[in-house]
């Protein structure tokens, strides 16, 4: 079974994975930088779309679009 990650366990987690400070800077980037990101946030496992919408502060069909 896959244990699920609290918010801020995956925030500290993507804060750890991409070397930022606050994942909300994603918001900041251009998009294919950010999609590009993004992607490489689909190998954390025990997550869910909605979640890493919520930590990250991007709409979850924007976030659904770029991780395609």
């Amino acid at each position: 079974m896959i244990q699920k990650l609290t918010d801020n366990e995956l925030k500290e987690k993507i804060e750890k994975i991409l070397k930022m400070e606050d994942v909300r800077d994603i918001q900041k980037y251009n998009a294919k930088i950010r999609n590009e990101e993004l992607k490489r946030l689909k190998e954390i496992r025990g997550i869910t779309k909605a979640q890493l919408s919520r930590v990250l502060g991007i709409n979850k069909k924007m976030l659904e679009r770029a991780m395609k």
